[in-house]
């Protein structure tokens, strides 16, 4: 809300570093996405890496989802990409047992 309310860079950036991990990887996912849009891209990837670790896989939506545009250039977002795509390979595997 701080961003849409055009508040100032360190009061965004304030509020991004207070955000709490969420038990629900989803959850994290939109946080994720939300820090991005607003420039936030550490902060942004941290979110993403753990919603991955949660076992949200998201991909192929972390390709498509516009929230994520401004991150995907990063090394750290090939990183984290592919830890998707392992995750979601590891969930079709097992999907068949």
């Amino acid at each position: 809300m701080a961003y849409a309310q055009h508040k100032s860079t360190t009061e965004v950036e304030t509020l991004a570093a207070a955000l709490q991990v969420s038990d629900d990887p989803e959850t994290n996912y939109l946080m994720g996405g939300h820090l991005a849009y607003c420039g936030q891209t550490n902060a942004a990837l941290e979110m993403l890496r753990k919603a991955i670790k949660g076992n949200y896989c998201s991909y192929p939506a972390i390709d498509a989802d516009p929230f994520f545009a401004a991150v995907r250039a990063k090394p750290e977002f090939a990183e984290i990409r592919a830890a998707a795509i392992q995750c979601q390979n590891s969930f079709v595997s097992q999907r068949g047992r």
